[in-house]
């Protein structure tokens, strides 16, 4: 503990919020069959968190690839709750004025008013 107690409390709570993270998403994946909406595969969103400990095999420090991993899997849980609720939005106003609202990115489904 070169650091002190608070840097080694603040790593074990960093840690344990990355599986409560992962086994949440788990959870929703199984669970809820329309949390996801993204064109990816959950399953393969699944493995990212895990990629760190396949990549170094032990408890040592994160490398870039491995924080690269862990921004990927929050990001696409963000990216997935922003386009969840766009879609109940647009859904729910259900008019042309929908697209006004709409994200940035292209819809996850063909519109009609194509």
């Amino acid at each position: 503990m070169h650091a002190g107690l608070v840097a080694f409390l603040l790593v074990i709570f960093t840690y344990l919020m990355v599986v409560v993270g992962w086994f949440v998403f788990l959870v929703r994946v199984l669970s809820q069959p329309g949390y996801w909406v993204l064109p990816a595969r959950p399953e393969w969103i699944a493995i990212l968190p895990i990629f760190r400990v396949w990549i170094t095999g032990d408890a040592g420090h994160p490398s870039f690839a491995e924080w690269i991993t862990l921004c990927a899997f929050f990001g696409m849980i963000l990216t997935n709750r922003l386009a969840k609720g766009a879609s109940m939005n647009s859904a729910a106003m259900g008019s042309r004025n929908a697209a006004l609202f709409a994200p940035y990115w292209p819809p996850l489904r063909s519109s009609p008013h194509r």
